[in-house]
């Protein structure tokens, strides 16, 4: 059991390095060092004698040997309890993707979120593998093994109920790389803006602005080095190499905080296709920062939005001029952020004002961003922008998919996100209390001289399951897809698989204390 809770732990710190590491090189790099660190601490494990010296390596080493197999027909029950574990296997290698494509598909959930809520199976089979324990006491209880897989089934059956129909809105379409950058030196025309203009900006606000820069040849390009002019601008690239019709990102972010007034800079980026002549580009960049006004804090930062939650973000924006300033209107450039200002302070030439944002109950899945732009009653630099960015999940809507057309026609699972989470924390006990004493009378009811024989003969059957499952997985989605099922259906099948298995079920209650079968002949 310690290793299903392992997977799907090592599923859980998937999901969060994933959204946390900007590069999945260096998720890689730490399942490279936990490999070594297993490998260190197996040096820790005492060594024991070989059990039998004289056995020599043949062809049934490969498979089950003669002698393991003749403790199965003089206890039936051990391979009985062997099938058993390794349907166990079967039904897990399905559940852990599926509980991922539901999380994923279905609630819409960011990767972390996803293996987050894969996690909630580990602390049941946590619970269920201590309850099994207590209450087997030194005997197999056929019973609650029985039982175990009646829970599992409900779990299952429950989790594969489909609800209602997510809202499915089209996709922004991307930015058009324009015609007119086709002129110029060969740098030149990869640029989608070759010069930009902030307009105004209140002084502490969060600015920032980005270029495309899109390889148009065949051969990669090279960003040799990118430099500003002015420390009131810093410019990040998001990768040095563009592969051909690849688009970098160019990050312009403008320093309010320090600077004010009239800014003229020039971005200069050196650029080489063939690693030896360099071409330059000058990108001349303009704003006008507001000393006048002041906006705490700088942006508006949601993080991740959790579909249902009512979470707003303020932002006071205070003037000091003429006592007549005022703002005449706030508008959201995107159409899922709701907006209202209200004027909180009007006195000797000081204007407050408080801008509150939240984000609408209807929002699409996925990360979200924009603005604010504020109108005021000045005569030259009259408007202004906050900026908004987070992460929406949960939400009953999803942006068309237009590589995967068939994950646009989803449901979401009949029980919310919390009610799956406490029922795959129960699909996880159940498990607990189905798997244990399997394994625990395996072990027990060997042979004394075939135990390690017989822990390799549940290997082999365990990853046999392992390995159908796999297939029953793929071919089982495939169908889902043809028929418009949604992922979760998938649960249903496990259902029907468990309960079959639970009703064929042949052990009886039997005391693990009880001497072991007799030593077979060589």
């Amino acid at each position: 059991m310690t290793t299903f809770v392992a997977i799907i732990g090592g599923v859980a710190a998937a999901g969060a390095l994933k959204d946390a590491l900007p590069n999945l090189v260096y998720v890689q790099w730490i399942c490279v060092l936990i490999a070594i660190a297993g490998a260190l601490t197996s040096l820790m494990i005492r060594r024991l004698p070989a059990a039998d010296p004289t056995l020599k390596l043949n062809p049934s080493s490969l498979f089950i040997d003669p002698e393991t197999r003749l403790s199965f027909r003089q206890l039936p029950s051990l391979f009985v309890a062997l099938i058993y574990s390794s349907v166990f296997w079967f039904v897990g290698g399905i559940f852990q993707p599926s509980v991922n494509a539901m999380g994923k598909l279905q609630y819409q959930l960011s990767d972390s979120a996803t293996g987050q809520l894969a996690a909630t199976t580990a602390i049941g089979i946590a619970i269920g593998s201590v309850l099994a324990g207590y209450l087997s006491r030194s005997r197999f209880r056929a019973g609650l093994v029985r039982v175990a897989a009646v829970g599992m089934v409900i779990c299952m059956a429950a989790l594969a109920i489909p609800g209602q129909k997510l809202k499915v809105v089209q996709p922004v379409p991307p930015k058009p790389f324009p015609v007119s950058a086709r002129t110029g030196n060969w740098a030149e025309m990869m640029l989608s803006e070759r010069e930009y203009n902030f307009g105004a900006a209140a002084q502490g606000s969060n600015v920032e602005h980005v270029i495309d820069i899109k390889n148009l040849y065949k051969e990669p390009v090279t960003i040799r080095a990118i430099k500003s002019s002015c420390g009131c601008l810093e410019a990040v690239l998001d990768k040095t190499v563009i592969e051909s019709e690849d688009v970098a990102h160019l990050r312009l972010n403008l320093n309010t905080a320090r600077y004010s007034k009239q800014r003229e800079t020039t971005i200069t980026i050196d650029a080489t296709r063939d690693g030896d002549h360099v071409k330059q580009v000058h990108i001349p960049v303009s704003a006008y920062i507001r000393a006048d006004v002041t906006v705490q804090p700088s942006s508006m930062q949601f993080g991740t939005v959790t579909a249902g939650k009512a979470i707003e973000r303020q932002v006071l924006i205070q003037y000091v001029g003429r006592n007549s300033w005022t703002i005449r209107s706030a508008k959201s450039t995107n159409p899922y952020v709701l907006t209202d200002l209200r004027e909180e302070l009007r006195e000797g030439g000081s204007v407050d004002y408080r801008l509150t944002a939240k984000i609408d109950s209807q929002a699409p899945n996925g990360p979200f961003d924009g603005q604010v732009i504020l109108e005021t009653d000045d005569d030259k630099n009259s408007t202004f922008a906050i900026h908004i960015k987070g992460v929406m999940e949960g939400s009953h809507t999803l942006v068309a998919d237009t590589a995967n057309p068939s994950n646009n026609h989803v449901r979401l699972p009949y029980v919310s996100l919390t009610g799956a989470a406490l029922l795959l924390v129960g699909a996880g006990l159940f498990a607990g209390l189905f798997s244990v004493p399997l394994q625990v009378y395996i072990q027990a009811m060997a042979p004394e001289h075939l135990k390690g024989r017989m822990i390799g003969a549940m290997n082999l059957i365990n990853w046999i399951g392992i390995v159908l499952s796999g297939a029953f997985y793929g071919i089982s989605s495939q169908i889902l897809v043809r028929v418009g099922a949604s992922p979760n259906a998938i649960f249903g099948a496990i259902a029907i698989v468990i309960l079959i298995a639970a009703v064929a079920f042949p052990m009886r209650d039997e005391s693990l204390e009880s001497s072991s079968p007799p030593k077979t002949d060589h």
